[in-house]
């Protein structure tokens, strides 16, 4: 797991901050390593993600638009898996466990 992490890119959010918009194309999806990301559709709260969870997987599986808004509400620190993350990486991964 930790090669894995190494390959992966890391972001900040301070709170208040927007992850992403709900109708944007969505290229990659989130694991929270800490903080708190609320999720929203319209004005609505649906979903508090937390360490652990993961969220922005649907725009990736289904090719579509985000159908909801993702904000910190609390500085949180993220890792987005991104659609390119290219099968070499993952051979690469295999070939060194």
């Amino acid at each position: 797991m930790g090669q894995f992490l190494k390959l992966c890119k890391r972001e900040n959010f301070n709170s208040g901050s927007r992850v992403f918009k709900e109708g944007e194309h969505g290229n990659e999806f989130y694991l929270v390593v800490s903080g708190e990301i609320i999720i929203t559709v319209g004005d609505k709260e649906v979903a508090r993600m937390r360490p652990g969870m993961v969220f922005g997987e649907m725009a990736l599986l289904d090719d579509a638009r985000r159908t909801a808004s993702a904000m910190a509400s609390e500085p949180s620190f993220l890792f987005p898996f991104q659609r390119r993350f290219s099968i070499p990486k993952c051979r690469l991964l295999a070939t060194r466990s």
